[in-house]
């Protein structure tokens, strides 16, 4: 059910989702499976193209399937059955980890078209918001008012809403990791000869934190993650000629995988980790990266976002729409929730742990990297993969 501003100048609800991405879609399809009245408000009909998360693991999958929407998902993603491990040019271990590549766009689609036609949805952007314990007003940029008993932060990185809210944001870690994106194509011939690899860096001054390649939708997609300021060389390289960059990240690449090319685009992202102060806030929920941004390099964020909306929506919300009044109180109830804690908690610190093993020096973090190195070694002769440095 679509509304627009032709078709509606009041719309009532008891939950408001602002935001169309991962986190807010993905409350929008649970929430409407569950008979709930919602309405997901997001300026885009048809979601944009967006550098993002682009592999989902198998426990995150598990996730998707306990919130009912592992089926729809499944058919966005490419199935990958196992990955490569390579440092300083040797494939060390072939590792049967199950795995999922895809593209943000086609899974927020995925996710959507998942969402039950009883959910209301309006493409637009909230402009204001005025929330008390026991109803919240909304103001869309056309005039249209949505009232609703709860909303659902799920906007992102947006910071209008929050500032006229009046909750706060605590940076942790300000540019705490680069992520990088292209296609990447294979010279001599249709395959690199793996689904999956993990290039771990050749040394700690590269301040990069591993590179990894994958079959996406008939294609390999390349993710990088480094430790690099926006302006430094290493990031103008990987824009402008990004095959001798990242020959000199890892000069031995190209014995590892064979003969490549960068197709397109290369997408430069900066991330910023912070902390959002909601637990004052009557009615209004944060969630996802509105509320706690992640490490992308450590494989947490969608993992994150989806335990946050599996958590709120099967369990919290339930029993707040049997109260009268939701106080900033009760919502602090779900900021606290167990399994939520674990996953922030998780999240936070695979980020801080893969900034320490890639950049810093010292015999405790050379010895966690020589480790990781034996183990997989150790790993891979005792599975008689050949210790070799010639192109798989």
């Amino acid at each position: 059910m679509i509304y627009g501003s032709a078709h509606a100048k009041l719309i009532k609800s008891d939950i408001a989702i602002i935001g169309g991405g991962v986190a807010g879609s993905a409350a929008a399809a649970m929430l409407g499976k569950s008979g709930h009245d919602c309405i997901l408000i997001d300026p885009h009909e048809v979601y944009p193209d967006d550098f993002r998360c682009e592999k989902l693991n198998r426990p995150q999958m598990q996730t998707l399937e306990n919130m009912g929407l592992a089926n729809a998902v499944f058919k966005s993603c490419t199935p990958i059955e196992s990955v490569w491990i390579s440092r300083l040019g040797h494939l060390l271990n072939k590792v049967n980890y199950p795995h999922y590549g895809f593209s943000y766009q086609t899974l927020i689609t995925a996710i959507r078209d998942d969402i039950p036609k009883t959910v209301k949805k309006v493409f637009s952007k909230v402009k204001t918001i005025e929330n008390t314990a026991t109803k919240q007003t909304l103001t869309l940029v056309d005039g249209t008012q949505v009232t609703c008993r709860i909303v659902i932060m799920a906007n992102g990185l947006n910071p209008g809403l929050r500032r006229q809210l009046g909750v706060e944001q605590e940076m942790l870690s300000r540019h705490h990791v680069m992520a990088v994106g292209f296609d990447l194509k294979p010279e001599n011939n249709n395959n690199f000869g793996f689904e999956s690899l993990t290039y771990w860096p050749e040394k700690v001054s590269s301040k990069m934190a591993y590179f990894t390649a994958f079959k996406n939708d008939g294609k390999f997609r390349a993710n990088l993650f480094g430790y690099w300021k926006r302006d430094e060389e290493t990031i103008l390289n990987l824009q402008t000629a990004p095959e001798e960059a990242l020959t000199c990240l890892m000069p031995s690449l190209e014995k590892t995988i064979g003969k490549f090319s960068v197709d397109g685009r290369v997408h430069v992202r900066p991330i910023d980790l912070y902390q959002t102060h909601s637990h004052t806030c009557d009615g209004v929920v944060f969630i996802g990266d509105a509320y706690s941004t992640s490490c992308p390099g450590a494989g947490t964020g969608v993992g994150k976002a989806l335990i946050d909306v599996k958590q709120l929506c099967g369990t919290h919300i339930p029993d707040w729409l049997e109260s009268n009044e939701l106080s900033a109180k009760t919502i602090g109830d779900f900021y606290k929730d167990p399994e939520k804690l674990e996953s922030d908690t998780d999240s936070i610190n695979g980020a801080y742990f893969l900034h320490g093993i890639s950049t810093k020096l010292g015999p405790g973090w050379s010895g966690r990297r020589w480790i990781r190195f034996i183990y997989h070694f150790a790993r891979g002769t005792f599975l008689g993969i050949p210790f070799r440095n010639s192109s798989i």
